[in-house]
């Protein structure tokens, strides 16, 4: 499966997020290719998913479990649902999604790591990045056919169509089918890419993990000279760290594998 954090969420804050990630989980593929966060915080708030995508960049999606009966009015600013037995505003999902880009993109370039040095995109993110809005129970034909189309593209949102297990996109076991319908909706301003370095920067930036300083060893002697060395948490070993919670755990692994580092973690992150 895809590269999911974090991974094993018990409760989602709504069941359309839950369908959400679910449907990435399954169809973003080839998996090694594409990280999803659920909820991180960038600088106090949550967006509700961060995909990156080797072909596309970032990309920040807002779920919204909305019915379409719901809806009595709609501008490219706010909605207007009928709540219960009253009508509430609400802002546009896509003006909700553009602001946490922003955030995200702010934290980034005051990172500095991933800013590229290209002379036709100096001083700016090398990676792209768009926004996106997800709709678990609306239908696409039924969107355009109210004229929700007028106030907000359908080509940057993923419908009940696209999430249903039996759409193209889910039964297709390639990923061939989600990467054209990624690159269709957030084709990419530029051409980039990242090292590994790079991504695995990014991934500690959005999730962040303990570091380690450790001394090189020289076979038991006495050290002639402190050689400092990072480890950082891979994805599993984060899972491990943040998964349990409370009673007692054993934590068993090879020489190195990095169960010291997973208990220190999970201390800190207490």
């Amino acid at each position: 499966m895809a590269t999911m954090i974090p991974e094993n969420v018990e409760t989602f804050t709504t069941e359309g997020e839950g369908q959400f990630y679910k449907f990435l989980e399954v169809a973003a593929k080839p998996d090694s290719r594409h990280i999803t966060w659920y909820t991180p915080n960038i600088e106090g708030k949550e967006p509700d998913f961060i995909l990156f995508g080797q072909n596309v960049g970032l990309i920040i999606f807002e779920v919204k479990d909305w019915m379409l009966d719901q809806i009595r009015e709609a501008n490219p600013q706010y909605f207007r649902l009928q709540v219960g037995h009253g009508i509430e505003s609400r802002k546009s999902p896509f003006q909700q999604a553009r602001d946490y880009l922003y955030n995200l993109v702010d934290k980034i370039k005051a990172d500095g790591q991933l800013i590229s040095r290209d002379a036709a995109h100096h001083g700016n993110i090398k990676i792209p990045f768009h926004h996106g809005v997800v709709f678990p129970n609306i239908n696409k034909h039924e969107w355009i056919n109210n004229g929700f189309e007028r106030v907000s593209d359908s080509n940057k949102i993923f419908f009940w169509d696209d999430l249903h297990p039996s759409s193209d996109i889910c039964s297709d076991t390639s990923g061939k089918c989600f990467q054209d319908a990624l690159e269709k909706r957030f084709a990419p301003q530029f051409k980039f890419s990242v090292t590994s370095r790079e991504l695995n920067h990014l991934k500690q930036l959005l999730f962040p993990t303990v570091k380690i300083e450790l001394p090189e060893r020289n076979n038991g002697q006495t050290y002639e000279k402190r050689i400092e060395r990072i480890k950082i948490l891979d994805h599993h070993q984060e899972v491990i760290a943040r998964k349990f919670d409370g009673g007692h755990r054993l934590i068993v692994g090879s020489p190195g594998s990095g169960k010291t580092l997973v208990l220190v973690h999970k201390a800190a992150f207490l």
